[in-house]
């Protein structure tokens, strides 16, 4: 089954093969949490997980990276610092809250980002990225995932990455971690609460081997 989650289209052509009800396939990357969400059907259902990186580290690897990603059709940020791109009023503006809530163009309140907690307190086993180890451990207790080069993969990915890109660390309390800082303020807020439920999960698992 060819399908690509990635997009709205590709969900779409996903719903209409029925993926869920396929059974080929076992996981599903999408950033589109409701799109995705429709996926899944009361016999067919779906369990959600994700791994959390700080909104500002993450809004800052991803300039650096698409700088250098010449095939992500992004064109002019080669030209520009960080500082530059951000006056200019570009960048990530409280996406994962946005997500959760499926309101791209809308105002976000403070009531958006109490419904995205809901969504993460009910319905995510949640990972964070400086954490990453546990997280991986944590995903294939709750989900039995096991494979005869389980070890192998997992230290690869911790050890080498996907998609690693070096660049300089945004230093609290300069321009740019505050301009990044005023637009994601509810994500910020969103991503400390996922630490807290990170912490509360870990009554779910148990690391000599038993689940829940």
């Amino acid at each position: 089954m060819n399908v690509d989650t990635t997009t709205p289209g590709g969900i779409q052509h996903a719903k209409d093969l029925n993926i869920a009800e396929s059974g080929l396939a076992k996981i599903i990357f999408s950033s589109y949490f409701h799109g995705g969400s429709e996926l899944f059907n009361p016999v067919n259902r779906g369990r959600f997980f994700t791994i959390f990186r700080h909104p500002i580290e993450r809004a800052a690897s991803l300039f650096y990276y698409r700088q250098t990603a010449t095939w992500e059709k992004i064109f002019g940020l080669n030209t520009l610092t960080l500082e530059q791109f951000l006056r200019k009023g570009r960048g990530e503006k409280n996406w994962m809250v946005r997500l959760l809530t499926n309101k791209f163009t809308e105002r976000l309140t403070g009531e958006d980002l109490e419904v995205a907690k809901e969504i993460l307190r009910t319905r995510c086993v949640v990972g964070l990225m400086d954490r990453m180890e546990e997280s991986l451990d944590r995903f294939s207790t709750y989900f039995g995932w096991s494979a005869p080069d389980g070890d192998d993969c997992k230290n690869e990915l911790l050890h080498k990455g996907v998609n690693r890109n070096s660049h300089a660390k945004v230093k609290v309390g300069s321009e740019a971690w505050n301009i990044m800082y005023e637009q994601n303020e509810l994500d910020i807020k969103l991503y400390e609460y996922a630490q807290v439920l990170f912490e509360e999960q870990r009554l779910l698992f148990s690391y000599e081997g038993s689940q829940r």
